[in-house]
């Protein structure tokens, strides 16, 4: 009989850690895998300051067969800046799926959570991915609480022939000299949301922290007169991530021709490539507009859209939580929206701090989920 233990791992099981992300696809309309090439410990940058990797280990061969991600970053709860956890990428082989491995490995979540980081944690789930909701909500001996948090969606917004952008406040592409006002502007409207992170001027700067490969001039800055009144930025992570398709089932499957025909129309490369294939996207991040403004929102996406047209890069992908306003702005401009459903998981010690969350609006950022 096979034998495992539950461990933390090191970057000698990088290798087993991206073989496990490429296996085992997520469940849902769209299969996908998300991958971590060329290293899955460089990636652990944008998810947090502190990473742990608890795995699944067969005793005799050493072989990884599973894992899940601990991290924790600073982020705005009730408008102060606190530490939070976010449990994510979890995976398992699929010949190891209904097994004790998964309560095992949150038996060591709880162990290591002992350390006071943080008192709750966040996590998303494919809302049709009926297994893994299954199996984390089935509220087990030992297992946390998942706490329904609400929808969380991913809009893909097509990037066509560049648009005319008809206003009269200026959209700027931002510099080194605009950190500062980048920083104070994102703090202050950030601390109106849960979660929004809490950025520093090095996390701009610094090429491997939380903002890993976000250029300062791929983000742009509305001005109203000499305030900044809006902010998003344009994230490409290929370089260390990536998402490719492994198959499409239900209505998506046909949706897809008619949105590549509409692509191939607007003479762009095809929006939901073929089974196999990376999707070309860019992350939209940093979103934030004074009071939550849909009409600088919407101008931010079009000057963004301008620029990912020049790049010949055919999506731009935003995410936004279903309480925000500013998603009837991201439907209009989108060809597909893709569900997932956020979770507030808490241990016992965590009750009082996810009971006393107030009405804000959650927002998290897509670029590190």
């Amino acid at each position: 009989m096979v034998q495992f233990r539950m461990e933390l791992a090191d970057r000698e099981d990088d290798a087993d850690l991206r073989r496990i992300l490429r296996e085992n696809p997520m469940g849902g309309s769209i299969s996908l895998t998300l991958r971590k090439e060329p290293s899955f410990f460089d990636d652990l940058s944008v998810e947090g300051n502190f990473n742990q990797i608890v795995v699944a280990r067969e005793v005799e061969s050493k072989r990884v067969v599973g894992f899940g991600v601990r991290s924790i970053k600073p982020v705005f709860v009730n408008g102060e800046m606190r530490e939070i956890g976010y449990l994510g990428c979890l995976r398992l082989d699929k010949q190891f799926r209904g097994t004790t491995l998964v309560p095992r490995g949150y038996k060591l979540f709880s162990e290591l959570h002992k350390d006071g980081r943080t008192p709750f944690y966040l996590t998303t789930i494919v809302d049709d991915n009926q297994y893994a909701k299954q199996i984390l909500t089935s509220n087990r001996m030992g297992m946390p609480s998942y706490n329904d948090f609400g929808v969380y969606y991913t809009f893909a917004i097509p990037i066509p022939r560049k648009r005319s952008l008809d206003n009269k406040r200026n959209i700027v592409q931002a510099n080194e000299n605009h950190v500062e006002e980048i920083i104070k502007f994102i703090n202050r409207e950030g601390r109106k949301k849960q979660f929004y992170p809490t950025y520093t001027e090095r996390d701009l700067t610094n090429p491997n922290g939380l903002l890993r490969g976000l250029k300062i001039e791929d983000i742009l800055l509305h001005f109203n007169g000499s305030d900044v009144d809006g902010i998003m930025a344009s994230w490409n992570q290929t370089p260390f991530r990536q998402t490719v398709v492994e198959g499409y089932s239900g209505v998506t499957k046909y949706a897809r021709l008619f949105i590549n025909i509409l692509s191939k129309l607007r003479g762009n490369s095809p929006y939901l490539p073929r089974k196999g294939q990376q999707i070309n996207y860019n992350c939209a991040s940093l979103i934030a507009t004074k009071n939550n403004d849909p009409t600088v929102f919407e101008e931010l996406i079009v000057s963004n859209a301008n620029k990912l047209s020049e790049r010949r890069i055919p999506l731009l992908m935003l995410g936004l939580h279903s309480q925000d306003s500013l998603g009837e702005v991201a439907k209009k401009h989108s060809i597909m929206k893709f569900p997932t459903r956020l979770y507030i998981v808490n241990w016992q010690d965590g009750e009082r701090d996810y009971q006393n969350l107030d009405g804000r609006t959650p927002y998290l950022e897509l670029g590190s989920l």
